[in-house]
């Protein structure tokens, strides 16, 4: 951990990048969201997904706004845009072979980059030449995807007919159509316990991506895994430091699903040991630690992934 640390610092000075997207609101003692539109989340499937995954069964989505079609997307991302918007996540759920349907929304997508000017994320789920094709004409901001490693945890948690290599497949078509590529690795994500996430890091560092987020198994109330056990702030800050050291000059960051409390602040505290460069919905506890370590803050709000345009400029 203190090797990744001071990686870190070599690589990347002393700014730490603390993001507060509109998903949820956020305030802490230092500081206080100022908008409840910079950053919104949008399902373009409203709460459907055809997978019913046992950490989520759509519960997420239920927290983004839907919309239905592609006519109420650009009129949803119009009023956002006078409403002060700086950016949006374009999400939904996955049919039963792990597909956002995102193919009819190719012009949408297009529009609100080039008519509104936002920042547009998308959560792709798998992708195929087809979608990456149409993200690349409308020059999002950054495509998410969760890599998976584990064939046991695609077929126990996600029920998808497909291994890990459909994962790389969709990392090597997105990076092949020169789109900006954020991944996540889920910790925990079989039932809380570690299994793929080391690989999915060594599948990864063959696609020099863009950035890596880091997140952790939140078990969510009305799902199988409510009463699981997630896993530890020191499990979570051991693939935190794995993931560091591997992309000793890509931005690494600490992303907003992990699990709440005392478990956050400590995970906040690790993360920044590890050699985070950005953290989102800091805690208290996490503010503490960077200044501690001299470390500067800069607050944004918007998605994490966007990090890859911030640390640029």
């Amino acid at each position: 951990m203190n090797e990744a640390f001071v990686l870190r610092r070599k690589n990347f000075g002393n700014v730490l990048w603390a993001y507060a997207p509109s998903i949820i609101h956020y305030e802490i003692e230092s500081y206080q969201q100022e908008s409840p539109n910079a950053f919104v989340p949008i399902s373009i499937t409203g709460t459907a997904c055809a997978l019913q995954c046992d950490h989520c069964q759509s519960k997420i989505l239920e927290s983004m706004k839907p919309v239905h079609s592609p006519d109420e997307l650009i009129q949803l991302c119009d009023n956002l845009s006078r409403q002060g918007s700086k950016g949006v996540l374009i999400s939904g759920g996955a049919n039963k072979y792990g597909f956002v349907p995102l193919l009819k929304y190719a012009d949408a997508l297009r529009v609100i980059k080039e008519r509104f000017g936002l920042k547009v994320v998308v959560h792709t789920g798998f992708i195929d030449k087809e979608t990456a094709k149409i993200l690349a004409e409308a020059h999002i901001d950054a495509a998410m995807l969760d890599i998976i490693a584990s064939q046991d945890t695609i077929e126990k948690v996600y029920h998808i007919n497909a291994t890990p290599e459909k994962y790389e497949e969709s990392i090597k078509l997105l990076r092949e159509f020169n789109i900006p590529i954020v991944p996540h690795v889920v910790v925990g994500l079989n039932y809380g316990n570690l299994d793929g996430e080391i690989e999915a890091l060594q599948m990864l560092s063959k696609y020099n991506p863009d950035a890596v987020v880091i997140v952790a198994l939140m078990p969510l109330e009305g799902t199988p895994m409510e009463n699981v056990m997630p896993p530890s702030p020191e499990t979570i800050a051991k693939i935190i430091t794995i993931t560091r050291l591997t992309f000793p000059v890509k931005p690494v960051m600490l992303g907003c699903a992990r699990p709440r409390g005392f478990h956050k602040e400590k995970t906040d505290i690790l993360a920044i040991r590890a050699g985070i460069n950005g953290i989102a919905y800091i805690t208290d506890a996490g503010v503490e630690e960077a200044q501690t370590l001299d470390l500067k803050i800069i607050h944004k709000e918007l998605c994490c992934s966007l990090i890859i345009s911030d640390i640029l400029t």
